[in-house]
């Protein structure tokens, strides 16, 4: 069995995001299929680490806690995905995961968008990348996708060009694999063609 740690596109204010009102972006799923993770969450943020990332930031030259991330070991898979109304998965079938947690800029927020200052996001992302390696080091398979660029608004093609840096400068070499999981759609499109363009 593969050591694997995905990404949670995590709100970095509200601990898992809608998923107590029903809402259905990335995080909510994860907190359905995971069932230990809310809670996970819940505590980190009774022991004092959120907020965490882009909303703790005003101005690039205070950024806070915008590169921060939470990383959670042993995390059991337990029920499918919305294709089987979130079924429980046999015993024999769970698989248990770790997942590295990080906000993106919210450039959809009601008060105004949050900062979203590209030396700050590729921050985050080398936060992604190395999480797992420090927390985690027997972590073979990371996977990742298209961070931001649902609910929160991200520029998928701003996204797949930080990821490329990353994966250029060094980051994916710390895994047997990356992995970039992303729906069919435009942003499946945009990270393919500049992933093609720029030869990763």
């Amino acid at each position: 069995k593969r050591h694997v740690c995905g990404l949670n596109f995590a709100n970095g204010e509200q601990v898992g995001g809608g998923y107590k009102h029903g809402s259905s972006a990335q995080e909510e799923d994860l907190c359905r299929q995971i069932p230990v993770l809310y809670t996970s969450l819940y505590n980190a943020a009774k022991q004092g680490f959120y907020p965490f990332g882009p909303c703790t930031c005003l101005s690039p030259s205070k950024p806070q806690r915008y590169c921060d991330v939470l990383y959670t070991m042993g995390l059991t898979l337990a029920r499918g995905g919305l294709e089987t109304g979130y079924a429980v998965i046999p015993d024999a079938q769970q698989r248990t995961v770790s997942l590295v947690s990080a906000a993106a800029p919210n450039l959809r927020k009601k008060e105004g968008a949050e900062v979203a200052d590209q030396a700050l996001v590729y921050g985050i992302i080398e936060s992604i990348f190395l999480a797992p390696h420090v927390y985690d080091p027997q972590v073979e398979v990371l996977v990742l996708g298209a961070f931001g660029c649902g609910a929160f608004g991200n520029d998928p093609r701003d996204m797949a060009n930080l990821f490329v840096r990353a994966l250029r400068e060094g980051l994916g070499g710390r895994f047997k694999e990356v992995v970039f999981a992303i729906p069919p759609g435009h942003n499946a499109t945009v990270f393919k063609e500049t992933f093609k363009q720029l030869r990763v």
